[in-house]
Protein backbone atom coordinates (compact mmCIF):
# COMPACT_ATOMS: atom_id res chain seq x y z
CA UNK A 1 0.00 0.00 0.00
CA UNK A 2 1.07 3.62 -0.65
CA UNK A 3 1.62 6.58 2.30
CA UNK A 4 -2.33 7.28 1.55
CA UNK A 5 -3.53 3.55 2.28
CA UNK A 6 -1.62 3.13 4.70
CA UNK A 7 -3.17 6.45 6.95
CA UNK A 8 -6.47 5.37 5.71
CA UNK A 9 -5.81 1.95 6.80
CA UNK A 10 -5.12 3.40 10.62
CA UNK A 11 -8.02 5.98 9.96
CA UNK A 12 -10.35 2.54 9.43
CA UNK A 13 -8.74 0.66 12.33
CA UNK A 14 -9.62 4.04 15.03
CA UNK A 15 -12.48 5.63 13.52
CA UNK A 16 -14.32 2.28 12.30
CA UNK A 17 -13.69 0.10 14.52
CA UNK A 18 -13.87 2.63 17.45
CA UNK A 19 -16.29 -0.23 19.49
CA UNK A 20 -13.02 -2.15 20.34
CA UNK A 21 -11.48 -0.43 23.60
CA UNK A 22 -8.29 -0.51 25.60
CA UNK A 23 -7.22 -2.58 23.13
CA UNK A 24 -3.88 -2.81 20.81
CA UNK A 25 -5.08 -1.56 17.14
CA UNK A 26 -3.69 -3.38 14.17
CA UNK A 27 -2.69 -1.22 11.43
CA UNK A 28 -2.04 -4.26 9.16
CA UNK A 29 -5.51 -5.60 9.96
CA UNK A 30 -6.81 -2.59 8.67
CA UNK A 31 -5.01 -2.55 6.29
CA UNK A 32 -6.07 -6.07 4.77
CA UNK A 33 -9.76 -4.61 5.43
CA UNK A 34 -8.68 -1.76 3.02
CA UNK A 35 -7.50 -3.89 0.39
CA UNK A 36 -10.77 -6.29 0.46
CA UNK A 37 -12.59 -3.20 0.18
CA UNK A 38 -11.09 -1.69 -2.87
CA UNK A 39 -11.09 -5.53 -4.48
CA UNK A 40 -14.78 -5.31 -3.71
CA UNK A 41 -15.38 -1.40 -4.51
CA UNK A 42 -17.22 -1.57 -8.41
CA UNK A 43 -20.81 -1.78 -8.46
CA UNK A 44 -21.25 -5.47 -9.46
CA UNK A 45 -19.60 -6.70 -6.35
CA UNK A 46 -21.52 -4.00 -4.17
CA UNK A 47 -24.57 -5.34 -5.75
CA UNK A 48 -23.66 -9.36 -5.01
CA UNK A 49 -22.46 -7.98 -1.00
CA UNK A 50 -26.10 -6.20 -0.23
CA UNK A 51 -27.42 -9.06 -1.72
CA UNK A 52 -25.58 -11.55 0.87
CA UNK A 53 -26.53 -9.39 3.42
CA UNK A 54 -29.99 -9.66 3.30
CA UNK A 55 -29.29 -13.73 2.87
CA UNK A 56 -26.90 -14.48 5.10
CA UNK A 57 -24.32 -12.71 7.70
CA UNK A 58 -21.77 -12.78 4.79
CA UNK A 59 -18.32 -14.97 4.19
CA UNK A 60 -15.49 -15.07 6.46
CA UNK A 61 -13.19 -11.76 7.00
CA UNK A 62 -12.14 -10.48 10.18
CA UNK A 63 -9.08 -8.18 11.55
CA UNK A 64 -7.76 -9.66 14.85
CA UNK A 65 -7.69 -7.61 17.54
CA UNK A 66 -6.86 -8.29 21.36
CA UNK A 67 -9.56 -6.51 23.51
CA UNK A 68 -11.34 -5.97 26.69
CA UNK A 69 -14.72 -5.86 26.68
CA UNK A 70 -16.70 -2.65 27.15
CA UNK A 71 -18.34 -1.66 30.40
CA UNK A 72 -21.20 0.24 28.90
CA UNK A 73 -24.34 -0.84 29.08
CA UNK A 74 -26.46 -2.70 26.43
CA UNK A 75 -30.31 -2.42 25.92
CA UNK A 76 -31.35 -5.94 24.76
CA UNK A 77 -34.18 -6.32 22.22
CA UNK A 78 -35.09 -9.58 20.83
CA UNK A 79 -31.69 -11.06 21.47
CA UNK A 80 -30.68 -8.97 18.62
CA UNK A 81 -26.99 -6.55 19.41
CA UNK A 82 -27.74 -2.84 19.31
CA UNK A 83 -24.58 -2.26 17.95
CA UNK A 84 -24.31 -4.48 14.71
CA UNK A 85 -22.03 -2.51 12.91
CA UNK A 86 -19.82 -3.14 15.42
CA UNK A 87 -19.57 -7.14 14.36
CA UNK A 88 -18.44 -9.47 16.73
CA UNK A 89 -15.60 -10.90 19.07
CA UNK A 90 -14.13 -14.25 19.43
CA UNK A 91 -13.52 -14.79 23.29
CA UNK A 92 -10.61 -17.51 24.13
CA UNK A 93 -12.25 -18.37 27.23
CA UNK A 94 -15.30 -17.82 29.28
CA UNK A 95 -14.75 -14.34 30.84
CA UNK A 96 -16.14 -10.98 29.28
CA UNK A 97 -12.69 -9.26 29.95
CA UNK A 98 -10.25 -12.62 28.12
CA UNK A 99 -8.47 -12.16 24.60
CA UNK A 100 -10.20 -11.98 21.84
CA UNK A 101 -10.26 -11.89 17.78
CA UNK A 102 -12.53 -9.75 16.11
CA UNK A 103 -14.54 -10.52 13.36
CA UNK A 104 -16.43 -8.05 10.94
CA UNK A 105 -19.97 -6.91 10.91
CA UNK A 106 -22.11 -9.34 8.45
CA UNK A 107 -19.80 -12.10 9.38
CA UNK A 108 -21.67 -15.11 10.68
CA UNK A 109 -19.98 -15.07 14.33
CA UNK A 110 -20.29 -18.83 15.01
CA UNK A 111 -18.88 -19.90 11.65
CA UNK A 112 -16.44 -17.32 11.87
CA UNK A 113 -15.37 -18.02 15.33
CA UNK A 114 -15.32 -21.98 14.12
CA UNK A 115 -12.95 -20.94 11.99
CA UNK A 116 -10.67 -19.04 14.02
CA UNK A 117 -10.50 -21.61 16.81
CA UNK A 118 -9.91 -24.58 13.63
CA UNK A 119 -6.76 -22.77 12.45
CA UNK A 120 -5.18 -22.25 15.75
CA UNK A 121 -5.93 -18.81 16.44
CA UNK A 122 -5.72 -19.12 20.53
CA UNK A 123 -3.00 -20.35 22.42
CA UNK A 124 -2.92 -24.10 23.24
CA UNK A 125 -5.98 -25.17 21.07
CA UNK A 126 -4.42 -27.80 18.67
CA UNK A 127 -7.21 -26.93 15.93
CA UNK A 128 -9.53 -28.14 18.58
CA UNK A 129 -13.03 -26.58 18.10
CA UNK A 130 -15.18 -26.45 21.41
CA UNK A 131 -18.83 -25.41 21.39
CA UNK A 132 -19.54 -22.02 20.91
CA UNK A 133 -21.93 -19.95 21.99
CA UNK A 134 -23.02 -16.36 20.97
CA UNK A 135 -23.99 -13.39 23.62
CA UNK A 136 -25.32 -10.03 23.08
CA UNK A 137 -21.83 -8.38 24.61
CA UNK A 138 -22.18 -5.07 26.93
CA UNK A 139 -21.11 -3.06 24.53
CA UNK A 140 -23.99 -4.05 22.11
CA UNK A 141 -22.22 -6.10 19.73
CA UNK A 142 -22.02 -10.35 19.72
CA UNK A 143 -19.22 -12.21 21.74
CA UNK A 144 -18.86 -15.76 20.93
CA UNK A 145 -17.68 -17.96 24.09
CA UNK A 146 -16.19 -21.53 24.08
CA UNK A 147 -19.41 -23.59 26.29
CA UNK A 148 -22.95 -24.72 25.22
CA UNK A 149 -26.38 -21.95 25.63
CA UNK A 150 -26.25 -21.67 29.36
CA UNK A 151 -22.42 -19.94 29.15
CA UNK A 152 -24.89 -16.43 28.41
CA UNK A 153 -26.54 -16.38 31.29
CA UNK A 154 -23.94 -17.91 33.47
CA UNK A 155 -22.16 -14.08 32.41
CA UNK A 156 -25.14 -12.02 33.05
CA UNK A 157 -25.74 -11.78 29.06
CA UNK A 158 -28.22 -12.33 26.76
CA UNK A 159 -28.14 -15.31 24.32
CA UNK A 160 -27.89 -13.58 20.62
CA UNK A 161 -29.98 -14.68 17.97
CA UNK A 162 -27.99 -16.64 15.05
CA UNK A 163 -30.12 -14.36 12.58
CA UNK A 164 -29.80 -10.53 12.03
CA UNK A 165 -33.41 -8.94 11.95
CA UNK A 166 -34.37 -6.96 9.09
CA UNK A 167 -33.39 -3.27 10.32
CA UNK A 168 -29.58 -4.61 11.50
CA UNK A 169 -29.50 -6.34 7.70
CA UNK A 170 -30.12 -2.56 6.65
CA UNK A 171 -27.54 -0.89 9.14
CA UNK A 172 -25.06 -3.11 7.90
CA UNK A 173 -25.91 -3.06 4.39
CA UNK A 174 -25.72 0.88 5.11
CA UNK A 175 -22.40 0.22 6.63
CA UNK A 176 -21.38 -1.49 3.43
CA UNK A 177 -22.10 1.74 1.35
CA UNK A 178 -20.63 4.20 3.33
CA UNK A 179 -17.37 2.21 3.29
CA UNK A 180 -17.00 1.49 -0.47
CA UNK A 181 -18.72 4.51 -1.69
CA UNK A 182 -17.18 7.17 0.38
CA UNK A 183 -14.31 5.57 2.74
CA UNK A 184 -12.82 3.83 -0.16
CA UNK A 185 -13.03 6.53 -2.85
CA UNK A 186 -11.13 9.15 -3.47
CA UNK A 187 -11.19 12.50 -1.33
CA UNK A 188 -13.79 14.87 -1.74
CA UNK A 189 -14.75 17.53 0.26
CA UNK A 190 -16.74 17.26 3.55
CA UNK A 191 -19.57 19.01 2.23
CA UNK A 192 -19.65 17.01 -0.79
CA UNK A 193 -19.17 13.71 1.15
CA UNK A 194 -22.60 14.85 3.35
CA UNK A 195 -24.58 14.90 -0.14
CA UNK A 196 -23.16 11.47 -0.91
CA UNK A 197 -24.05 9.73 2.45
CA UNK A 198 -27.57 11.72 3.20
CA UNK A 199 -28.42 9.82 -0.35
CA UNK A 200 -26.77 6.41 0.83
CA UNK A 201 -29.43 7.15 4.08
CA UNK A 202 -32.27 7.91 2.28
CA UNK A 203 -32.03 4.52 0.75
CA UNK A 204 -31.15 2.44 3.21
CA UNK A 205 -35.06 2.44 4.21
CA UNK A 206 -33.76 3.18 8.12
CA UNK A 207 -36.06 5.88 9.81
CA UNK A 208 -35.35 7.83 12.23
CA UNK A 209 -31.35 8.56 11.51
CA UNK A 210 -29.60 11.41 10.02
CA UNK A 211 -26.30 12.80 8.78
CA UNK A 212 -23.86 15.23 10.72
CA UNK A 213 -20.59 16.67 10.52
CA UNK A 214 -18.07 16.41 13.57
CA UNK A 215 -17.40 19.82 14.88
CA UNK A 216 -14.55 21.78 12.85
CA UNK A 217 -14.62 19.52 9.87
CA UNK A 218 -16.45 21.60 8.06
CA UNK A 219 -14.41 22.77 5.92
CA UNK A 220 -12.55 19.89 5.43
CA UNK A 221 -10.86 18.56 1.84
CA UNK A 222 -11.30 14.91 2.71
CA UNK A 223 -14.12 13.73 4.14
CA UNK A 224 -14.77 10.21 5.47
CA UNK A 225 -18.23 7.92 6.88
CA UNK A 226 -18.43 6.28 10.27
CA UNK A 227 -21.51 4.89 11.72
CA UNK A 228 -23.28 4.94 15.20
CA UNK A 229 -26.36 2.96 15.52
CA UNK A 230 -26.61 3.65 19.40
CA UNK A 231 -26.95 7.60 18.24
CA UNK A 232 -28.88 6.24 14.64
CA UNK A 233 -26.19 8.57 13.32
CA UNK A 234 -23.85 8.72 10.30
CA UNK A 235 -21.10 10.86 11.32
CA UNK A 236 -18.46 12.87 8.73
CA UNK A 237 -15.14 12.98 9.85
CA UNK A 238 -11.81 15.04 8.28
CA UNK A 239 -9.51 12.58 7.34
Amino acid sequence: MNHDDHSLARWLGETLFFDVEEGTRDDDAAGHILEEVYRRRDAENLRRVQHRRRRRWGTIAGITVVAASSAAAAIYLNDQPTRPESGATCRASVDVDADAIAIAAGVDPIAGCRQLWASDRFESTDGIVPPLAACISANGGIDVFPGDEGVCETLGLAPANPDLSAENEAIIALQDRLIMEINAAECRPVVDVVVTAEQILSESGLDGWRVVIEPGAENGICGKASLNSSTRAVTINEF
